[in-house]
């Protein structure tokens, strides 16, 4: 979900710029770190998960020597 969010943040900050509106630059500056954050959030969430999948999946268990 955060990741989204994000993605609906980064358009709407994209399209933000590009029709370069004379008011709002503080509107900008919290879409810009809203933006942020969320691909942030988005990208830590995916490593946490990578991480978790990694650890359970059978190869990744110690193996006995004999």
């Amino acid at each position: 979900m955060a990741g989204k969010v994000a993605t609906v943040f980064q358009m709407i900050t994209v399209v933000w710029i590009l029709l370069k509106p004379q008011l709002g630059k503080e509107w900008l500056e919290m879409l810009t770190i809203g933006a942020a954050l969320f691909t942030g959030a988005s990208g830590l969430l995916y490593v946490w998960e990578g991480a978790r999948q990694l650890g359970a999946h059978p190869n990744s268990l110690p193996t006995k020597k004999t």
